[in-house]
């Protein structure tokens, strides 16, 4: 994107502001690989079967971004966690992916660009004020 041509953003909504605060890491990375990890019980929540991704990282907004790209995430969590697309992900300390209630999003099709666009640069822009 040609920096000049970026017009000023609205700062994020205030829900947004309390998911970036409270994730680990932000970051925005390609789905590469998907695969089975076991079942796992993480706090006081019930053994569940969880995934193990693998991410291409493509941009890191806040913290750290694993080294390996990995981060695990919930087999029953509401998001399509399919190879080949695109997602903002918020996670947690041990890199356990924050589900849609916490922000993570699939980053939307091509049809769906300038929206998601919008979103990055307000990300990009409230990243850039935290530093």
């Amino acid at each position: 994107m040609d920096a000049q041509l970026v017009q000023p953003r609205a700062s994020l909504p205030r829900t947004v502001l309390r998911q970036v605060a409270k994730a680990a890491t932000v970051f925005v990375g390609r789905l590469t690989r998907t695969e089975e990890a076991g079942v796992v019980s993480v706090g006081d929540l019930p053994p569940a079967p969880v995934v193990d991704g693998t991410f291409q990282i493509l941009e890191v907004l806040k913290g750290r971004a694993p080294p390996d790209g990995k981060a695990r995430f919930f087999n029953a969590e509401c998001l399509p966690f399919l190879a080949g697309n695109e997602f903002l992900v918020f996670l947690d300390q041990d890199h356990f992916i924050r589900g849609p209630g916490d922000g993570t999003m699939p980053l939307l099709t091509r049809y769906e660009w300038s929206y998601t666009q919008r979103w990055l640069e307000r990300f990009r822009d409230q990243s850039r004020k935290a530093q």
